[in-house]
């Protein structure tokens, strides 16, 4: 392959791996508090602050995959210009759209948070260079 051709195949590669990872990660590995704490059972906000950054990670993960079925650079980039609102929504629910627990010290502050915040600037890091070079190759 010649490089004008792998090097977008290794930026969507990384967006999938990203929108993986935040997409799993938020449900198995960096997930908020439990649903229900204390005595009435009530479910936490930042429940729902996790099902949706998964929802938000779930339409990443098919925009990424949208970029190995699209082969010309000019659809690439907006794809990739289309995945950057979703991936500021999946920044801005935790704390910003839905409040997260009032205590400091809870799963959602303390790993849930910063892992989606982490992630998803990487994810717009790459979705700009994704655009860059699509719109370089498109010249």
């Amino acid at each position: 392959m010649e490089r004008k051709r792998i090097l977008p195949m290794i930026i969507s590669v990384v967006l999938l791996a990203l929108s993986l990872c935040l997409t799993i990660g938020v449900k198995f590995v960096f997930h908020a508090c439990p649903m229900a704490m204390g005595e009435m059972g009530k479910i936490m906000p930042c429940h729902w602050a996790e099902q949706a950054v998964f929802a938000t990670g779930i339409v990443l993960s098919v925009m990424a995959l949208l970029m190995f079925v699209f082969k010309k650079s000019g659809e690439k980039v907006a794809i990739s210009a289309c995945m950057i609102p979703a991936t500021v929504a999946a920044m801005l629910f935790p704390q910003v759209t839905i409040r997260l627990c009032m205590m400091p010290e809870m799963a959602c502050r303390t790993h849930m948070r910063p892992a989606v915040l982490g992630i998803t600037i990487a994810l717009i890091v790459v979705e700009c260079i994704s655009i860059i070079v699509n719109f370089r190759r498109d010249k």
